[in-house]
C-alpha cells in the first residue's frame, strides 16, 4: 500500500521526481535551441 510509506519521505521523493523532471525539461529545451540556431 502506499499508505504505509511515511509522508516525510514521500514528499521528500516526490520533490526529487519533479526536479529531475524539470531538469530534464530544460535539457530538451536547451538541445532544440542548439539544434534549431546549428540549422540556421
Amino acid at each position: 500500500m502506499v499508505w504505509a510509506i511515511p509522508k516525510r519521505f514521500h514528499e521528500k521523493s516526490i520533490s526529487r521526481l519533479t526536479t529531475s523532471m524539470l531538469h530534464h525539461k530544460m535539457i530538451a529545451i536547451n538541445h532544440l535551441r542548439a539544434y534549431s540556431s546549428a540549422r540556421m
